[in-house]
């Protein structure tokens, strides 16, 4: 373990390494102060983000996101989540609206309104610059479109199931399904925090009825270090 002491700080390192994805890299550390109050800080970094462009495939960034949210929510306290870059408005932007949009998706179903301009306008009106290029704005569109269609494919698959007369309680994608994405890219386990739109203003929703598959469980993940080492004096 690397232990730097910086002023009243004492910083160890609990991991620093790829994850199973090649582009995004993973910091633990513990932060001590001179009173024994400690932090545990969780840092993940996407590698494939040229500033003022876009990652050559929305898929990533999307099962990017799968994983931080899936871990967020896995931790027993609740802290800041932090999105930063370089200026903190393009890509920053970028990846908060996408997020925003997936998470209205997941808590009112695929049929509700989606207005990924009005997202960026709201963004803009907090952060001036927010989704800094067309490029960027263009890739919220792409990226939302392949969650989507991943989605519905998910659906579809579960349903297909269903209708053969066999149950399951671990799904995983088929290599059939797989084969059939847009985007060829290992898929991320969508799924986990779906529940029935309930919104009053959601028309599309309360009328169509929409079958949700059962809580997929992804891969195990290569083995590394404590995910949530706890301090000695908490």
């Amino acid at each position: 373990m690397n232990v730097k002491k910086i002023g009243m700080l004492c910083i160890m390192m609990f991991c620093d390494q790829n994850t199973y994805c090649k582009d995004t890299h993973e910091h633990i550390t513990k932060i001590v102060n001179d009173e024994a109050e400690s932090r545990i800080v969780y840092h993940y970094q996407f590698l494939a983000w040229p500033d003022h462009g876009v990652p050559p495939n929305p898929g990533t960034v999307v099962n990017f996101l799968e994983e931080i949210n899936q871990l967020e929510s896995g931790m027993t306290e609740k802290r800041p989540l932090i999105v930063h870059c370089s200026a903190g408005i393009g890509r920053t932007g970028t990846f908060i609206a996408i997020d925003l949009i997936l998470c209205l998706i997941r808590k009112y179903g695929l049929q509700c309104t989606i207005d990924i301009r009005r997202t960026v306008q709201m963004l803009r009106s907090q952060r001036s610059g927010m989704v800094q290029t067309e490029a960027q704005y263009k890739f919220v569109y792409m990226s939302v479109h392949y969650y989507i269609d991943t989605f519905a494919k998910l659906l579809h698959e579960h349903k297909r199931i269903e209708d053969s007369g066999h149950e399951y309680t671990n799904i995983r994608y088929s290599a059939e399904v797989a084969s059939n994405q847009v985007i060829p890219i290992s898929p991320s386990p969508f799924g986990s925090s779906i529940r029935p739109c309930n919104h009053p203003q959601c028309e599309a929703c309360s009328s169509t009825p929409v079958v949700y598959p059962p809580q997929l469980i992804p891969p195990p993940r290569p083995k590394k270090g404590p995910r949530n080492p706890r301090p000695e004096n908490s």
